[in-house]
């Protein structure tokens, strides 16, 4: 059975192996203190929820792609760079699961039952720019009850 911890250490992998990606972060979206934050780009790995319907566990889980210019540059082609950056990632990670590549192997079945993206541009004391993919991720689950407590 594929639990949300065996997820989290799938995207850690995929983040430290992509080239683009710097830090990887999970939990809750408000618990990201991108002040402290020192590393671009991030990739941040939040859970959402879970469905069960049939033999198929359905996770949802949002897992934002984001950069932070280190300089001045011209603010909106800077935009553009790093949100098409953060959108070619975000299809690595899809393209990954679909195929069974290097990260998520088909030693377990990774189903991508929807995803989309997401543009996301926020102004604090600096400037934050990438994307946000939405992603309905269905794992084989069969009601197993080997871990009830039970007699």
């Amino acid at each position: 059975m594929i639990t949300f911890q065996n997820l989290v250490t799938k995207f850690e992998q995929f983040a430290t192996d992509h080239p683009f990606v710097q830090t990887f972060t999970h939990g809750p979206a408000s618990s990201v203190d991108l002040d402290k934050l020192e590393t671009y780009p991030v990739m941040h790995l939040t859970y959402t929820g879970a469905s069960y319907d049939s033999g198929v566990k359905t996770y949802s889980l949002e897992v934002y792609i984001l950069d932070n210019p280190q300089h001045e540059t011209e603010e909106q082609d800077y935009q553009t760079d790093v949100v098409t950056a953060c959108e070619l990632v975000a299809e690595d990670i899809l393209a990954d699961m679909q195929n069974g590549h290097d990260v998520f192997a088909f030693n377990y079945r990774y189903d991508v039952l929807s995803a989309s993206l997401t543009p996301l541009e926020s102004e604090r004391s600096n400037l934050l720019t990438g994307t946000v993919l939405n992603l309905s991720l269905g794992v084989a689950w069969d009601f197993d009850s080997c871990n009830t407590p039970l007699t």
